[in-house]
């Protein structure tokens, strides 16, 4: 940890940033359209005969005492002119620029169709095989925000052994902005008996159950991470293009349109984009 400062030379630092009067911020203009250019401009008159350095920073950054910068805007902005010392900081002021986002639109992918494809994908890898069944009412899909849940009931065929239950458990992160990045958050496998099929193998199954999670798990890791994922996020991404594709061919301008944002929720996958401002 630094050391403490020292009180006086903290009320010595303060003062001499209260001696900043003149000062100003600007953005021109101060309402764009989405993807659009503002420039901020800025001046700090600093006291010449001050015995700190002082230092003026535009949202946090190091900048001169007097300049101007063009920022590209998706969102309100807030703009922060401040001072500081070495171990003191004043703010001076703040704006924000606002976005007119009139001309964004939007598309939900709705999830029972995200959760009907990732159900008919896994209900397929786990048919067609006398060892391992389907369990229920096979394979559930739930979305909450950014998370999309799976969950696997199978009964597993154990030659020579009793019939197992397993369950897989797949939690897939869909994080919001541009581009969509789909990860995996957990896998998990879990494998079980009956306490009387654990009793009629002399409490054996322990051995079994242990190896067989751990091939599993190694197996749909391996399943998830090099097919699902991957596949998923393709298939945003390809959504997300033929949305904005479509938005370009009807705009009267022809402008080229941007994925704003993406989130996903309860409700599926909101996707949310904007033309470039010709």
């Amino acid at each position: 940890m630094p050391p403490p400062v020292d009180p006086a030379l903290l009320r010595e630092e303060r003062e001499a940033l209260k001696k900043i009067v003149r000062h100003s911020l600007n953005a021109n203009p101060s309402i764009v359209k989405t993807f659009d250019t503002t420039t901020v401009s800025w001046n700090v008159t600093v006291p010449p005969n001050s015995e700190f350095d002082i230092a003026v920073k535009l949202h946090g950054e190091d900048v001169a005492h007097t300049g101007s910068k063009s920022f590209r805007l998706f969102q309100p902005t807030s703009f922060t002119l401040s001072a500081a010392t070495e171990h003191a900081g004043r703010q001076l002021r703040k704006l924000t620029v606002n976005v007119d986002q009139s001309e964004c639109r939007d598309r939900l992918l709705d999830s029972f169709l995200i959760s009907q494809l990732l159900k008919t994908e896994f209900d397929n890898r786990f048919s067609g095989t006398s060892q391992v069944k389907l369990r229920g009412n096979k394979t559930e899909v739930t979305l909450r925000d950014s998370i999309i849940s799976i969950s696997v009931p199978l009964s597993i065929n154990v030659p020579n052994w009793f019939d197992a239950n397993m369950s897989i458990d797949i939690q897939l992160a869909v994080l919001a902005g541009r581009p969509i990045t789909v990860s995996a958050r957990s896998i998990s496998v879990g494998v079980s008996w009956s306490f009387f099929e654990h009793l009629a193998s002399l409490f054996c199954t322990g051995f079994v159950q242990s190896g067989m999670e751990k091939m599993a798990q190694v197996f749909m890791e391996d399943i998830v991470n090099s097919q699902i994922v991957p596949a998923l996020k393709e298939g945003f991404t390809n959504q997300a293009n033929e949305f904005i594709k479509s938005l370009s061919e009807s705009d009267p301008q022809q402008r080229e349109y941007v994925i704003k944002f993406a989130a996903l929720s309860s409700g599926g996958l909101k996707l949310t984009a904007c033309p470039l401002q010709i």
